[in-house]
């Protein structure tokens, strides 16, 4: 919880690297391209998912849809296939590579991998762990929420003492105080 301080670092460090190393016109079409296809997926999943899931909350609005983002990918495209073939075979390989590792990476620590895998050494079906996982989740968020509750009516309930006895106090505060018997010499 907080920055990725370290990530950020580790990221700079190896930017800094590559971009000492490599010449600028290899890196600027590098960045070019990668650029420009986030953007191409962007436009193209912007109207999908507008069609596809209206019942979305949307925090904003997307004016000429799903036109204007069909030209947005269109011009996109047409920048990227201006750029050198060389550009593009990086460009693949890249990608290939960046398959590679999420995919790796995503089997072994995937939770619905986890749950093939345990299915397959118990020899049941994986179908029925899967509906176990989401009984026991559900389970868990319901006692997440009676515990949040609890915690307000706790929080609640404290305040509401606190507040009587500064109120009691404000009160003690204001009444006159007994004055004491002035001796007669």
């Amino acid at each position: 919880n907080g920055t990725p301080a370290t990530i950020q670092i580790i990221s700079g460090v190896v930017v800094a690297l590559v971009s000492s190393v490599l010449d600028i016109s290899i890196l600027s079409d590098m960045v070019n391209i990668g650029t420009l296809s986030a953007f191409l997926l962007v436009s193209i999943g912007v109207p999908i998912m507008r069609m596809r899931r209206p019942d979305l909350h949307r925090t904003f609005k997307v004016p000429g849809n799903p036109w204007l983002p069909i030209i947005a990918a269109i011009s996109t495209l047409w920048l990227m296939l201006n750029l050198s073939v060389l550009t593009w075979v990086r460009f693949i390989v890249w990608l290939v590579i960046g398959f590679i590792v999420y995919f790796a990476y995503s089997y072994k620590h995937s939770i619905l991998g986890k749950q093939i895998r345990l299915a397959k050494k118990m020899g049941v079906p994986v179908e029925s762990l899967i509906a176990k996982n989401a009984i026991s989740a559900q389970n868990e968020l319901q006692s997440e929420q009676t515990s949040q509750s609890e915690q307000t009516l706790h929080t609640s309930q404290t305040s509401q003492t606190s507040q009587s006895e500064q109120t009691s106090q404000s009160e003690q505060t204001l009444q006159p105080k007994p004055t004491s018997q002035i001796e007669e010499d």
